[in-house]
């Protein structure tokens, strides 16, 4: 909203302008490729998980009937499923760290070479030769 703001208030074709282009773009772009990684991220993980380690708090939740489900706040679901959640999380561990590493690195190094690219010219005072480019 900041970058919106100030582009808004710059002076055409400015410095000014090509940055919070390019900062603007960035920001979509990242929006973007997070959808996309998500995606990725949740199609590796869900056919692979366990769920038998959470097999018996399930059992537990379901024992309670349909009235407790809603009617139940969120601190008494998570009190029922809370004694299966270490050994869910250590039995998927792996499969759960893959998925987390599919999805931030493609956003985490896009931003890094984003910003470093227009933070170095932005710091010589040089404009972005195409501020709306994807790279």
């Amino acid at each position: 909203m900041a970058a919106y703001r100030m582009r808004k208030t710059a002076e055409a074709e400015s410095l000014t302008e090509n940055h919070t282009t390019f900062i603007i773009r960035t920001i979509w772009i990242a929006t973007l490729i997070s959808v996309l990684s998500l995606t990725a991220g949740s199609a590796y993980m869900l056919p692979q998980i366990d769920y038998t380690a959470f097999a018996p708090c399930a059992e537990s939740l379901a024992t309670k009937g349909p009235e407790f489900a809603q009617n139940a706040s969120f601190e008494e679901v998570y009190a029922a499923a809370q004694p299966c959640m270490h050994l869910f999380i250590d039995v998927n561990l792996r499969l759960l760290t893959i998925t987390a590493l599919i999805v931030a690195l493609p956003i985490i190094f896009y931003l890094i070479f984003r910003y470093v690219r227009g933070l170095s010219r932005a710091a010589k005072g040089y404009r972005i030769a195409n501020p709306r480019s994807w790279l």
